[in-house]
């Protein structure tokens, strides 16, 4: 079980090693959780729509994640800064 969520989580990715989960939906945020834990390492704010898509780099180093207004951003995995 990772993360408690009060809503539906419309996009989800697990990076290639296998150590962080991302999660997001309509609550506009993107929270990475610790596979290992299941504790909670970032979360991110910066959207202002329901977030769609997810997606770790082949690294692990960056997340994307896109909105339904067209947003989209890139985050440092490790930091949870905008990048």
């Amino acid at each position: 079980r990772v993360g408690d969520e009060l809503d539906i989580v419309l996009s989800a990715d697990i990076s290639d090693d296998n150590s962080k989960i991302a999660l997001a939906g309509p609550q506009k945020l993107v929270r990475i959780y610790n596979t290992a834990d299941g504790r909670l390492v970032h979360e991110m704010k910066k959207h202002t729509d329901w977030i769609y898509a997810v997606r770790f780099s082949p690294d692990g180093l960056l997340l994307a994640t896109a909105d339904r207004s067209n947003g989209m951003f890139v985050w440092e995995t490790d930091t949870g800064r905008f990048y």
